[in-house]
């Protein structure tokens, strides 16, 4: 299902702080998703002028070089709101 005008314009709003243009609007009404009009926007020259060169950097790294991250025992706790025997014994 194609993005709406709303979601085109709050992308715009969001990430790259200005509203969107009719233009802009009717060109990014084809994208397929939301989660690909946000990575297109995020890796856009437009978006990466905006900030500084490390920030860029630091944004780019990230969305190259994800890795999944493994499950932990604070992340258990927090999410399930138990605490591993592990961590229960003194």
């Amino acid at each position: 299902m194609p993005i709406t005008r709303e979601e085109i314009a709050w992308s715009y709003r969001l990430i790259l702080g200005r509203e969107a243009t009719e233009h802009d609007l009717d060109v990014w009404r084809d994208v397929p998703s939301l989660a690909e009009m946000r990575r297109l926007c995020l890796t856009s020259g437009e978006f990466r002028s905006s900030l500084d060169n490390s920030a860029a950097d630091t944004v780019d790294a990230s969305l190259t070089n994800v890795k999944p991250r493994p499950p932990s025992a604070t992340f258990d706790v927090c999410m399930c709101g138990s605490v591993p025997a592990a961590a229960t014994m003194v």
